[in-house]
C-alpha cells in the first residue's frame, strides 16, 4: 500500500504487518461504531412515507379516486386537511410526485 501526501510518495509496502494491523483496527473500530450507532452510512432524507404514513395514504386515495386530479390538486387537498411541508405551506407538485412514487 502506499500513501500519497503533500511530501511526496511514502511506501508503507515493507513494513511488516502494517496493512494487516491498520485492516484489523479500520474493522474492529467500524464495528464497534455500527454496534453502539447503528448504520452511518449516509441514508438521505427520510421518505415521506416514513415521516407521515397517513399522509401518503391519503396522496394515494386522492390520486386513485379522481385518475383526472392533478399533483397541484392533491397538494392543495393534502393542505385543506392540515398537511403542509416543513416550511408551513402547501405540497409542491414535485413532492406530491414523490410521495406517489
Amino acid at each position: 500500500m502506499s500513501h500519497h501526501t503533500s511530501l511526496g510518495h511514502i511506501d508503507d509496502s515493507n513494513l511488516p504487518g502494517f496493512n494487516l494491523l491498520g485492516s484489523q483496527i479500520t474493522l474492529a473500530l467500524g464495528t464497534a461504531l455500527l454496534f453502539v450507532f447503528g448504520p452511518l452510512a449516509c441514508e438521505g432524507r427520510k421518505s415521506h412515507a416514513e415521516v407521515n404514513p397517513e399522509m401518503v395514504q391519503i396522496a394515494n386515495g386522492l390520486r386513485r379516486r379522481k385518475r383526472g386530479n392533478s399533483l397541484r390538486a392533491i397538494a392543495a387537498e393534502l393542505a385543506t386537511r392540515g398537511y403542509l411541508n416543513v416550511n408551513g405551506k402547501e405540497f409542491s407538485a414535485a413532492s406530491v410526485r414523490s410521495m406517489l412514487a
